[in-house]
């Protein structure tokens, strides 16, 4: 969705930007008056650390507000949301316009005030509410090798369970009138991966140990691989409506943050000797970790 005007802004979207700002304690002379649209990666980022592409101002409460006449996310583009620091954060803007595919990425509890949200019309435009997915478990550690005194190989180690992934953020969409499709997706952040398994270690005796002198050890046995992590909760997200054009529509999707997949075993180890020494066990996978709850719509009518 294109618009020809370059600054679809009206005397009535930057009074009722004005007035919002005002009434959350911000200093309304420092919104951002420029259309705001995205660079040549395709990206609008909204941030309370580096790389924002407007300052942040501060509200009564602590929050961070990013106040904008008005924003356009091309088709296939994306407006991300962030908030490094921790704090809450308001976006507020006068027009809000995401395309075709356009997507706003929401990483932080946020509350969005829009006067007016135009959104694609030959695909729905998206705005999601995920959390961050969980880090990988660390490998386990790998079997000491057999020795002339100590013929088999230690087991190797287990790999560590995947990191949680995040709660998803909650958010709150106040919007005066709405026109076009929408998704609004809403999960936790899936789990991070467990660990594999170390290897076994290899027994005395082995190709590379030639002066075994009849002692062979066995290989070790590999470790289990680290069980997933679990999946994120989803947040708690309202979305606020005054009025909606004839055939627009919010289509809520809700989805569980996935379980992270369990590690794989570790590999056994060599035998000291293949007629003699006995090869280890290969360790068994890690299991897939829980998914997480689902997230809480609440769509009404605007207060």
């Amino acid at each position: 969705m294109t618009n020809p005007d370059p600054d679809p802004l009206s005397a009535a979207d930057r009074d009722w930007v004005q007035a919002r700002v005002a009434a959350l304690g911000g200093d309304a002379a420092r919104v951002h008056d420029a259309l705001l649209s995205a660079g040549p990666d395709g990206r609008i980022v909204l941030s309370t650390g580096a790389g924002s592409a407007v300052p942040a101002l501060d509200d009564a409460g602590g929050a961070a507000v990013f106040a904008l006449h008005s924003v356009r996310v091309g088709a296939g583009q994306s407006l991300l949301v962030q908030s490094p620091d921790g704090r809450p954060v308001k976006v507020v803007a006068g027009v809000l316009e995401v395309g075709d595919g356009g997507r706003v990425v929401v990483e932080a509890h946020a509350e969005l005030g829009i006067a007016r949200a135009a959104f694609g019309t030959a695909s729905p435009s998206e705005i999601e509410f995920v959390g961050k997915d969980g880090p990988p478990g660390n490998p386990g550690g790998g079997g000491t090798a057999g020795s002339k005194t100590s013929p088999d190989g230690g087991n190797g180690g287990g790999g560590d369970r995947g990191g949680p992934g995040d709660t998803g953020p909650d958010g709150r969409l106040a919007v005066e009138q709405v026109s076009g499709q929408v998704r609004v997706v809403a999960r936790g952040g899936n789990g991070g991966p467990g660990g594999p398994g170390g290897p076994g270690g290899a027994g005395w005796g082995s190709p590379s140990s030639w002066d075994y002198e009849g002692v062979v050890g066995s290989g070790g046995n590999g470790g289990p691989g680290g069980p997933g992590g679990r999946g994120g909760d989803g947040g708690t997200i309202v979305f606020a409506i005054g009025s909606m054009a004839p055939g627009s529509s919010i289509q809520p999707v809700t989805s569980n943050g996935r379980g992270g997949a369990g590690g794989k075993g570790g590999a056994r180890g060599q035998a000291g000797d293949r007629d003699f020494g006995r090869p280890g066990a290969p360790g068994p996978d890690g299991t897939l970790g829980d998914d997480g709850d689902p997230p809480r719509f609440l769509i009404r009518p605007r207060d």
